[in-house]
């Protein structure tokens, strides 16, 4: 498959959502779907916030603190489902990823080309293990569910800046450009991924959320 090609069927299709448009309903069913479909090994990315790569310079990060953190480096992590998973939402609106409608259901922010405010969701939690894999869990009580298993290599300075915060910015979607077409061997440029996130954010397939961060050595 050539490149071009490739590329024209990784960009999300849709209608551009509507500015502010959050949680649009999802059945029973829906969400056991979606849950299901999460938990196949996604692709994962660790970065720093403001990477120009990322297009994020009009989403702001507000943790509660009062701090401005426009040029501070924020701990991210980019969780990419295999596939999209599409749905039609029980309103009746616009196809959606049923993956990224759990998310917001669940309490993340949707991330749209309007920019958003990234908070805490307090439901939500990164937990990293002493063998290197990470694992994105939602805590429903009495029931943990266990999101998404990851690995990557994360940096000493990502934990540090992590082990301070107690939290990091996780984005979650099927159109993050962590995966590039065609495998992960092909070199994928900040350029085509940027313009991937922009895609994805147009048609409102992307969320976030500053979730909980928990080290293996936390976990006594």
């Amino acid at each position: 498959m050539g490149r071009d090609k490739a590329n024209k069927l990784r960009r999300p299709r849709g209608r551009v959502l509507p500015a502010g448009s959050e949680d649009r309903s999802m059945t029973a069913e829906q969400w056991a779907q979606a849950v299901g479909h999460a938990r196949q090994t996604p692709v994962a990315g660790l970065t720093l916030f403001r990477s120009e790569a990322l297009g994020l310079g009009d989403v702001v990060v507000d943790d509660g603190s009062g701090v401005d953190f426009t040029e501070l480096a924020v701990p991210t992590v980019l969780i990419e489902p295999q596939r999209s998973l599409m749905m039609k939402p029980r309103d009746g609106g616009l196809s959606v990823d049923g993956q990224v409608e759990a998310a917001v259901h669940a309490g993340m922010s949707r991330i749209t080309a309007a920019g958003a405010v990234v908070r805490p969701a307090a439901d939500w939690g990164l937990h990293l293990s002493s063998d290197g894999w990470m694992e994105l869990q939602l805590t429903k009580e009495p029931h943990t569910i266990p999101w998404s298993r990851l690995q990557g290599a994360a940096g000493p300075q990502w934990l540090s800046v992590a082990r301070d915060l107690g939290w990091v910015l996780c984005l979650y979607g099927p159109h993050l450009g962590v995966a590039p077409p065609g495998g992960p061997a092909q070199t994928y440029t900040d350029k085509e991924r940027l313009a991937e996130i922009e895609g994805a954010r147009t048609i409102g397939w992307l969320a976030g959320a500053l979730v909980g961060f928990h080290a293996a050595e936390e976990e006594v």
